[in-house]
């Protein structure tokens, strides 16, 4: 997850910085890749990548949500349920 993200920044935008967050909330494992490029897709088309990141965590039940963050950005986020810990 948190390589497709990064290599669709170093692909995709005009990032100069990305930033990765791992976490824990609510027993779901919470990934977050942001970075600091233009906010807007470059093809409105979902690519592979995108594609292959969200049907791998709906494997596992979990989503993943890609999109404009902030004034400019773009953010990648998926959650993936942990079950009991």
């Amino acid at each position: 997850m948190v390589e497709e993200a990064l290599s669709n920044v170093a692909r995709h935008t005009s990032a100069s910085q990305a930033a990765v967050t791992i976490g824990v909330r609510q027993h779901k494992l919470l990934i977050t890749v942001d970075d600091d490029g233009s906010g807007k897709a470059t093809d409105p088309k979902e690519g592979n990548g995108l594609r292959g990141m969200r049907e791998r965590t709906a494997q596992l039940g979990g989503t993943v949500h890609a999109g404009p963050h902030g004034d400019r950005g773009w953010r990648v986020r998926a959650m993936i349920p942990l079950g009991e810990l």
